[in-house]
């Protein structure tokens, strides 16, 4: 019985990580719909820890280049707060509020030599040269 919950545990805390279906609630059909206009098919849904935002993303092929496209969600607002336009590798939540978008490899970021941003989905900045300090 006890390995029974282990693993009833263990599938249920994989399971609320990223997922490719938009969660359950009112906002749902929205978000889908914000999230298909702006990226298409294949969306990968990450909330933040709270779950008052999802980022949306998925990846594109330009130029014989896969890039990730994404899309920062306010669930409260159903709105759209941000769109990538850059040529994205990698983005993920670095904390509750900020989302960290790695550029592709030459792509200069401000005078810094960073290569990577922050948007901070509170004061809806982008810092482009971030406090490394904070990683």
């Amino acid at each position: 019985m006890a390995k029974l919950f282990a693993l009833l545990t263990l599938f249920l805390a994989a399971s609320c990580g990223a997922s490719k279906t938009a969660p359950d609630g009112s906002s749902e059909g929205k978000l889908e719909e914000a999230a298909q206009k702006a990226l298409g098919d294949d969306v990968l849904y990450q909330p933040n820890a709270t779950k008052s935002y999802m980022l949306c993303s998925t990846s594109k092929v330009e130029d014989n280049v896969s890039r990730v496209v994404f899309i920062i969600y306010d669930l409260n607002k159903n709105e759209v707060i941000y769109e990538s336009t850059e040529r994205i590798r990698k983005v993920s939540w670095q904390s509750e509020t900020e989302v960290r978008a790695d550029l592709m490899t030459g792509m200069p970021v401000g005078e810094g030599t960073n290569n990577f941003y922050v948007y901070n989905v509170e004061t809806k900045k982008k810092e482009t040269s971030p406090n490394l300090n904070r990683e």
